[in-house]
């Protein structure tokens, strides 16, 4: 098999501090302790949001105004302005109708991924405005958009955490508890009977841990990854909330799904669980979610399968440990028909902020390059001073593995196999073999 090399390595960078205080206006100094920042603003020049410091202080509206000149300037001479590199740091740009979305990063951060995070922001911001905001911004450039948005600040910040810190985001899917394939199953077919005469109902989730347990949709509605993970994220931030009080219809909108409205979602926890039932509707006066979860919770009771569902998730996570194959540091595997991975916890000494950052870090400089090539290239080895990297891609999945550096090309190449065997054996518990629907 054909393969491409590289003789590269990554200095991790240093963690990221979330002392930040919000309401204390910081010196430049200071904000060169962070290794990471992210402004969105409009192309007025009004801020919206920062990842770090007041958004309403002197030193980011100073830093706004000059970004709004660069980009302008740009813009003047028709282009358009989308990477700095300097020697230490990157600067991204991306620029959505009236939004401008900018990010300084360690160089160690690749381009791809921080736009695809510039992405994520925009979209956060249409799934709390729907894209009735560009229409407000375009008739009065100088609104004030934080006057909407209040409180919203924390959904832009666990999407970032998550970038460096969740293996999904790296290759850009879902991921599934892992759970008894016949339990799924069963999960599967009940939330389907139960919702599927409901005209309104659009999507219904059991989520745990900020991973997918089953989910259920109309056949004509698609649901894209994006979306996916902006519904996971207002479930996270709002877990609270959600566990000690009934909530009423909550507005979100799925941008890749329709960007110009909101769905309606009523959420809640199943008593003395973690597991988190969403209902997902098209009519904001529709009640039926609200009657359907104590018709949905009575079933999975019945057949226990709300028992089951829980003992999997409180069971340990696979590490690579389970797998027994030395060597393995890692690895992340992605099925491309089911667009869905799988990844093992992070275990010692890799279980440490500053490893996690550095293993996905590996990952998203393989992607980069891999991505740079010709479709050809099959195989890619990487080699770094502490790990080799090898990213093998075939028509029916992707895989990434990070080994120790002693190991050969063919010993790495030989438990690249074994993995792939482990998860053809587990892949019924890993995946969610087929998603319902009605």
């Amino acid at each position: 098999m054909d393969g491409s090399e590289s003789d590269e390595t990554i200095v991790p960078s240093g963690p990221v501090s979330d002392d930040t205080d919000p309401n204390n206006d910081h010196d430049l100094y200071d904000w060169k302790l962070e290794n990471r920042h992210i402004f969105i603003f409009t192309n007025s020049g009004r801020p919206v949001y920062s990842r770090h410091g007041d958004v309403h202080g002197q030193q980011i509206i100073a830093l706004v105004g000059i970004m709004v000149g660069m980009v302008s300037l740009i813009e003047f001479n028709n282009d358009s302005l989308e990477v700095i590199t300097t020697s230490t740091k990157k600067i991204v740009f991306l620029t959505k109708g009236s939004f401008v979305m900018v990010m300084v990063s360690d160089i160690c951060d690749s381009t791809r991924m921080m736009k695809n995070l510039l992405e994520y922001m925009h979209l956060q911001i249409i799934s709390i405005l729907t894209t009735s905001i560009q229409d407000r911004l375009t008739s009065n450039p100088g609104y004030d958009v934080r006057n909407i948005m209040e409180g919203s600040d924390r959904f832009f910040d666990n999407i970032e955490r998550s970038f460096y810190t969740k293996p999904n985001f790296v290759v850009d899917c879902t991921s599934f508890v892992r759970l008894s394939g016949y339990v799924r199953n069963t999960v599967g077919s009940i939330l389907k009977k139960c919702t599927e005469n409901e005209s309104s109902i659009f999507m219904v989730a059991l989520v745990a841990k900020n991973k997918l347990l089953q989910l259920v949709r109309k056949k004509k509605y698609e649901i894209h990854t994006y979306d996916l993970h902006l519904f996971l994220n207002f479930i996270q931030m709002n877990e609270d909330s959600f566990r000690t009080s009934e909530t009423t219809l909550s507005p979100i909108c799925f941008p890749k799904f329709i960007s110009t409205g909101f769905l309606y979602q009523y959420v809640s926890y199943i008593p003395n669980t973690e597991i988190c039932l969403a209902l997902v509707t098209v009519d904001p006066e529709d009640i039926s979610p609200i009657v359907l979860r104590d018709d949905i919770v009575e079933a999975l009771e019945k057949e226990n399968m709300v028992d089951y569902m829980q003992r999997s998730i409180s069971s340990r996570p696979y590490t690579v440990m389970d797998l027994q194959i030395p060597g393995v540091i890692h690895f992340i595997y992605r099925s491309l028909t089911k667009n869905q991975m799988t990844s093992p916890e992070f275990s010692p000494p890799f279980d440490r902020p500053n490893w996690k950052e550095k293993i996905l870090q590996i990952y998203d400089q393989t992607l980069e390059s891999v991505h740079t090539l010709s479709d050809s290239h099959k195989l890619y080895f990487r080699n770094g001073l502490r790990e080799k990297t090898i990213y093998w891609k075939h028509s029916a999945f992707e895989l990434c593995v990070i080994c120790v550096p002693f190991l050969t090309k063919e010993e790495i190449h030989l438990r690249c196999k074994q993995i792939l065997k482990w998860i053809s054996n587990e892949e019924i518990n890993l995946f969610n073999q087929s998603i319902p629907v009605w």
